[in-house]
């Protein structure tokens, strides 16, 4: 966010259910394309090597047979074998109308390709629709540059186990062609889409070995980034135009059910308040859940400033409703609109009256105020399905921008660049913490500066912000996930010492902020001590996640 914009979080409970083969069935394809397609092996900026499976699913929506037909680095070629049984895609409820057939799966030998990155994907076709693609950039690795391996011989070699993968050095292989022979050391990784160990890296022994490969922390990083949004734009869409009036699903449809052009009574108004005010909070915590990595195009596109920008103006946005202007077409600035433009129009009147009924009379009785609010929530969808799509590997793709750093990047034509990104972000937001948000109201002594002060959400918008930091350090949105990569393995394997400090400090900040009676704006006059605890942890989490920077990134020695 900018400097003059807030901080945000909510408790999304739903959303930590949802398995990541689920998010990766929404994301496969735009939900308007009558060709579904999901490219399961290879991963998207992982690794293969040696023969193993090109496969997923594929359907049309309108029963048509489908043609999938191999990709090799942005060349269509031969056709892959479809379709088998997956019942698994037909039972999913995002695929009601799958039918069973719809597995595909080709064998592919990686070790025909050259050491590197390669594009692999596919081409699904159907008669009467347009061609679906589906490209996954993916390190091959070679032992030995062979081809095909007719013998390894594992007697002098040792293995050993470290974190997540199993090291086997000094293992002689023998290549079938020339039947040369040469030494090894490779490292295993389990790959659950193959449900086997894969060789993810491969070198001669004296070749450097100190060389971090960041691919996969920053591909699943990338992955967490793109959910993070995802989830945001489902609590926020605008659904049907018919059916804005009929749930609280999302904050634009609460919106429009409590000041539709044909609003319930006041009455029900009133009951339905409650829900309202939920779905603004709902749609928070994704956002703050996103504060650890305000870079890319949130930055670029200025999404940030449309969305939560703080101080809000009410001395404007007040004379925008009370003009003759047409709301429907009025330049909106950034700080007449976003979250907080909301939240002042859903939680008070425009005398700071909290009251339901003072909330509810104040929008029933001025269909200005009304016609504001649906501009406003209108303009934030808007922006929420800009910045989603920004990141979606379907759309602008900047998923891959930062999965593929120094592979092609334009932004990142390294991987140290990239992890430093990752983790000056990650300082951005606790230094944030530490002064704006918790430290310049209690230095002030008063909620005149307090973010979320309308909705007295500000403690949780604070807890959201340190787990945007969590997030990125472990590289998960969903916090079942237990197979994701993040900052937290470059670090560990660096220095293990300043890994456990890392997780420490965010444990403790996390601590700190729920320490804080609520609501903050009373607790920042009335437990200052508790407050100053929070100010203090976060300016420790931000000079222990600095030295990762100083100290580590400086030092280290990357792939790539």
């Amino acid at each position: 966010m900018t400097a003059s914009q807030p901080f945000t979080i909510s408790t999304w409970k739903w959303l930590l259910g949802l398995s990541v083969f689920f998010l990766a069935l929404l994301v496969s394809v735009p939900s308007f394309a009558a060709i579904k397609v999901y490219l399961g092996n290879p991963k998207s900026g992982g690794t293969a090597s040696g023969i193993t499976a090109i496969s997923g699913w594929a359907y049309s929506t309108e029963g048509v047979a489908v043609t999938v037909k191999m990709r090799l680095n942005g060349e269509t070629r031969e056709e892959i074998p479809c379709c088998g049984p997956r019942p698994d895609v037909q039972a999913h409820p995002a695929h009601p109308n799958a039918p069973l057939e719809t597995g595909y799966g080709l064998l592919f030998n990686y070790a025909n390709l050259p050491a590197g990155v390669h594009t692999i994907g596919v081409e699904v076709s159907a008669n009467g629709e347009d061609p679906v693609v589906v490209d996954h950039a993916v390190t091959v690795v070679v032992p030995a540059d062979s081809e095909f391996l007719s013998a390894v011989d594992l007697d002098a070699a040792s293995a050993s186990i470290e974190r997540d993968k199993i090291v086997v050095s000094g293992i002689e292989v023998t290549d079938k062609a020339s039947g040369m022979t040469a030494t090894v050391d490779i490292d295993l990784n389990y790959q659950t889409g193959l449900q086997s160990f894969q060789i993810s890296s491969a070198q001669e022994p004296g070749d450097p070995t100190a060389s971090f490969d960041a691919s996969q922390i920053l591909a699943d990083v990338a992955a967490a980034i793109f959910d993070t949004y995802d989830a945001l734009h489902m609590a926020s869409e605008c659904p049907d135009p018919s059916q804005r009036q009929a749930s609280v699903d999302t904050l634009c449809a609460a919106v429009y059910s409590l000041v539709g052009t044909s609003a319930a009574s006041e009455a029900d108004a009133i009951a339905l308040l409650p829900a309202v005010q939920h779905a603004w909070r709902d749609a928070r915590v994704p956002w703050e859940q996103s504060e650890a990595f305000l870079f890319g195009p949130v930055d670029t596109d200025e999404h940030d400033p449309f969305l939560d920008t703080w101080p809000l103006n009410v001395t404007d946005l007040e004379a925008i409703i009370a003009s003759s202007a047409d709301i429907a077409t009025v330049e909106l600035a950034d700080d007449v609109q976003g979250f907080h433009a909301l939240e002042y129009l859903l939680f008070q009147d425009m005398n700071g009256n909290t009251d339901p009924a003072a909330i509810v009379n104040a929008l029933h009785t001025d269909e200005r105020r009304r016609a504001y609010a649906r501009r406003v929530v209108e303009e934030f969808v808007s922006h929420t399905q800009a910045l989603r799509d920004s990141w979606d590997p379907e759309g602008g793709n900047y998923v891959h921008e930062l999965a593929l750093a120094g592979r092609g990047s334009t932004d990142y034509t390294d991987q140290r660049s990239a992890m430093q990104t990752l983790v000056e972000s990650m300082v951005g937001i606790a230094a944030e913490l530490a002064g704006a948000k918790i430290g310049d109201p209690l230095a002030a002594g008063s909620n005149e500066e307090e973010e979320s002060r309308y909705s007295n959400n500000s403690r949780i918008d604070f807890l959201n912000n340190v787990r945007s930091i969590n997030n990125v350090y472990e590289g998960r949105f969903d916090q079942t996930d237990s197979t994701s990569m993040g900052v937290t393995d470059f670090v560990a394997d660096q220095d293990s010492a300043l890994d456990a400090e890392v997780r420490m400090a965010i444990r403790d900040a996390m601590a700190a902020i729920i320490a804080i009676p609520e609501p903050f704006g009373q607790s920042i006059t009335d437990y200052p001590d508790a407050v100053q605890k929070a100010v203090d942890a976060a300016t420790h989490l931000e000079t222990t996640l600095q030295r990762i920077i100083d100290e580590v990134i400086a030092a280290a020695s990357f792939a790539h």
